[in-house]
């Protein structure tokens, strides 16, 4: 369902004059999710709990390190924060 509902989204956005680009949206979220599976593949020994919790960071700092997140967003994120 939510793969029909994108593709349809997709077809509306573009009838109307709007292009996205996929491969930019995707690539360095995807760059940062290879990242962080690598990091799970050679430490899944570890607790279940400390994993996720160390994955998680990884994938923030290579987000940050790939500057995926501008002043923008963390302006948002600031403003969420303090609601």
């Amino acid at each position: 369902a939510e793969a029909s509902f994108l593709t349809l989204s997709y077809i509306y956005i573009v009838k109307n004059g709007f292009r996205i680009n996929f491969l930019s949206v995707i690539f360095k979220p995807l760059i940062a999710a290879i990242i962080m599976g690598i990091f799970i593949y050679f430490f899944s020994g570890l607790n279940l709990i400390l994993l996720v919790i160390c994955a998680a960071i990884i994938y923030v700092i290579s987000i940050l390190a790939l500057r995926e997140i501008d002043k923008h967003n963390f302006e948002m994120l600031r403003n969420i924060m303090r609601k």
